[in-house]
């Protein structure tokens, strides 16, 4: 329907992937403060193994809006299994009260019908706040 055109956001948006902030390599930082690239084979290993001895609740997931559907339903699972409390950051913005929405998340309804975020998500921070105080 719209051919070959393009929004100017998605046109736009594809200077992250370049970006000197993003994660490119795993690294395991030592006991001794050494750190140490890893693969991120034996990375996943790690995490695995120190998911699998967390306490229940002891987890907090934090996904993304921008995930696809299966990506936040593996989340879920994983989230149950390790009865884990999750959310997702808003992203926002202006709208224009016509085709752009203040929400600029591609997939907010994604995470919310999967159960990864609330309704009106970012309390997340504060509820890890509350969990980890001591007495909580």
């Amino acid at each position: 329907m719209n051919s070959s055109w393009m929004c100017d956001s998605g046109r736009l948006n594809y200077k992250w992937i370049g970006s000197e902030h993003r994660i490119t390599a795993c690294e395991k930082l030592l006991v001794t403060g050494d750190r140490a690239e890893i693969s991120w084979l034996v990375a996943l290993k790690e995490i695995s193994e120190i998911l699998r001895k967390a306490a229940p609740g002891s987890v907090a997931i934090i996904g993304s809006a921008r995930q696809t559907n299966e990506e936040l339903y593996l989340l879920r699972k994983l989230a149950t299994k390790l009865g884990a409390i999750t959310d997702s950051v808003p992203r926002t913005g202006e709208a224009d009260k016509l085709l752009v929405s203040a929400d600029k998340n591609p997939n907010m309804n994604g995470a919310i019908l999967t159960g990864i975020a609330a309704q009106t998500p970012v309390r997340i921070f504060q509820r890890l706040s509350k969990a980890s105080s001591p007495g909580k």
